[in-house]
């Protein structure tokens, strides 16, 4: 018996978002009985595959199919920096958006909840374009650091843009990444007000002393060299900038430099 996906009376409009593709994709790998690798969009591809794989007796097959798949895209020359997550750790993990796909998938909910393997790609060549245009628009400049790390920069003070948590929030949700990625970026934008905030109430606390803003930390130092390093991202929301857990920090900080 066909999936209910598989049995259409006539065609239906070309998919529009990636929600829409990787049905298309599901399709695709049960048609053909085996993995498929298909583009979504914005960076992102999936390998789909039916339950026809037996990973305890023949990974092999798999990973042959996964890679004449992958030959096929991209060839020998391959995807570059990429990233894999598969469905699974969204769809059972304890997020608010992991039983989300339950809606945006309609009619392919049940299998992407008990049959069809989906491996998720983030291609690094075609994701990071996507921060770099939404730093552009307002006004940040950023920085690629190791890996997936990525700082929003508003000289002198930096933001981490959490690439992971974007990404697992978008699939689960089904949401495109552009959007995401704004809604984010437009968040940690509000954020450097606090920074300079925190940076004027440490100086106006510690007047004898020098503060360099060094990456994530303002450096306290003195001539007698380097007293203390703040870090400012976590900082403003343990410490504030003013009462008295941050007065007596600010006092341990003169106290270590006698």
């Amino acid at each position: 018996m066909k999936l209910p996906f598989l049995r259409r009376d006539k065609p239906r409009p070309a998919p529009t978002t990636w929600a829409e593709r990787l049905g298309v994709a599901i399709e695709h790998a049960y048609q053909a009985g085996k993995l498929v690798f298909e583009p979504l969009g914005e960076g992102l591809y999936v390998y789909a595959f039916p339950p026809v794989y037996d990973f305890s007796q023949d990974r092999g097959r798999f990973n042959r199919d996964a890679r004449e798949a992958v030959l096929k895209v991209w060839g020998e020359a391959g995807p570059g920096l990429h990233t894999l997550i598969q469905f699974q750790e969204i769809r059972d993990g304890h997020e608010p958006y992991s039983l989300d796909y339950t809606t945006w998938a309609g009619e392919y909910a049940r299998v992407m909840a008990e049959e069809v393997g989906l491996y998720f790609m983030i291609r690094a060549a075609e994701f990071f374009p996507l921060i770099a245009q939404e730093c552009e628009r307002v006004g940040l400049a950023h920085e690629q650091r190791m890996g997936w790390d990525v700082h929003l920069i508003k000289a002198p003070y930096r933001a981490l843009f959490p690439t992971g948590d974007v990404v697992y929030e978008a699939i689960g949700r089904g949401t495109p990444f552009r959007p995401a990625i704004r809604d984010k970026i437009e968040a940690l934008l509000r954020r450097f007000p606090r920074f300079v905030e925190f940076h004027q109430a440490v100086a106006q606390a510690l007047p004898e002393f020098k503060l360099e803003v060094v990456e994530h930390e303002l450096v306290v130092s003195d001539a007698s060299g380097e007293r203390a390093r703040l870090n400012y991202w976590r900082l403003p929301k343990e410490l504030g900038v003013s009462g008295a857990e941050f007065d007596q920090s600010m006092q341990r900080i003169r106290e270590g430099s006698r």
